[in-house]
C-alpha cells in the first residue's frame, strides 16, 4: 500500500456552463466538484499491467502461461520470464504481465472513500488497497495545511 492525496476542488468550468442557462444555488456548488489524486511516491507507486504483444520462443506460443504448456519449453513452471527483451510475471487470469511505471490512480478512476467531504475544496490522504486489480481508497483523514 501506498499514500495518496485526494484533492477535491469546485469545478468552475461545470458551473460557468450552468451558468449560461441559470443561476447556480448553493447545492449546485456544493455538487459540482472535481478530484485529482496525487502519488506521494517520487516516481508513481508503480504495480503491473497486461501485454499485448506476442509471447513465444522459436514460434512456440506462451499464451498457456508457465505451467499449462507443452513440456520442456523454456518458460515451463516459471512464473517470470523474459519475452521480447522484457521481464513478465504470469499471473492467473490476466497472462504475461509487465511492470507499470507511474502512478496507476493517475489514469484509473477509482471510487473514493467514505468520509472525504466532497462539498467544499480540500486535501485528504488516503492508502490504496488494491484485491487483483480493483482499488479501494482506504481513508487516512484530512490533510490540513
Amino acid at each position: 500500500m501506498s499514500e495518496h492525496i485526494v484533492h477535491i476542488t469546485r469545478d468552475d468550468a461545470f458551473l460557468s456552463r450552468l451558468a449560461e442557462y441559470r443561476e447556480p444555488d448553493e447545492q449546485d456548488r456544493e455538487d459540482a466538484w472535481q478530484e485529482h489524486i496525487e502519488c506521494t511516491v517520487p516516481d508513481g507507486c508503480g504495480g503491473w499491467q497486461g501485454c499485448r504483444e506476442p509471447h513465444e520462443v522459436d514460434g512456440v506460443s506462451a499464451d498457456d502461461g508457465p505451467y499449462d504448456c507443452e513440456e520442456g519449453v523454456p518458460w515451463e513452471d516459471y512464473d517470470e520470464f523474459e519475452f521480447h527483451g522484457v521481464s513478465h510475471e504470469w499471473r492467473w487470469g490476466y497472462g504475461w504481465t509487465v511492470e507499470f511505471h507511474g502512478c496507476p490512480l493517475a489514469i484509473t478512476e477509482v471510487e473514493l472513500p467514505d468520509g472525504i467531504d466532497t462539498t467544499r475544496d480540500g486535501k485528504w490522504r488516503v492508502e490504496d488497497d488494491w484485491d487483483g486489480t480493483d482499488c479501494y481508497l482506504v481513508l487516512i483523514g484530512e490533510d490540513k495545511p
